[in-house]
């Protein structure tokens, strides 16, 4: 089991989840879950690959199949590395959807955006005392959050 999965394991289990110092390359976004609360020591860096193509953590409701409740994210550096990684957009003449209609899956699969941590649909979500660190583009993307 890589450390991305093992770390992922423990916030599948929710409640509280202490990341102990070191560095942690993150392979693939960090799903976090209602009812989690994620503390990182002051000295823990979560940081993306070089190419890397994605975020380093999102909430499980960010596609819209529902809102998430209580998740609390704190400590350590949250790592872009910005290196060798490019921004993702759909070729020209490419649409998000057919006849007007959005495709929102279409949108996650086709974009990289760059955000290194990305809040949607969220009610009391606290994230605070952590540094944000070389971003390729926004370290983070909060919407439609309340509280």
């Amino acid at each position: 089991m890589t450390k991305t999965e093992q770390l992922q394991s423990l916030l599948d289990k929710g409640g509280y989840v202490f990341i102990t110092s070191g560095e942690y390359i993150i392979e693939k976004p960090l799903i976090i879950h209602d009812n989690t609360h994620l503390k990182l020591a002051p000295d823990a860096v979560f940081r993306l690959p070089n190419d890397a193509v994605f975020s380093l953590i999102e909430n499980d409701g960010l596609k819209g199949e529902h809102e998430n409740f209580n998740i609390r994210i704190e400590g350590g550096v949250w790592d872009g590395t910005n290196l060798n990684c490019e921004r993702k957009f759909l070729a020209p003449g490419e649409s998000y959807g057919d006849g007007g209609t959005f495709n929102i899956e279409r949108y996650f699969e086709n974009d990289y955006l760059g955000l290194l941590m990305r809040f949607v649909h969220c009610r009391n979500l606290y994230v605070g005392s952590l540094t944000i660190k070389d971003p390729l583009s926004f370290g983070m993307q909060i919407a439609d959050a309340i509280e």
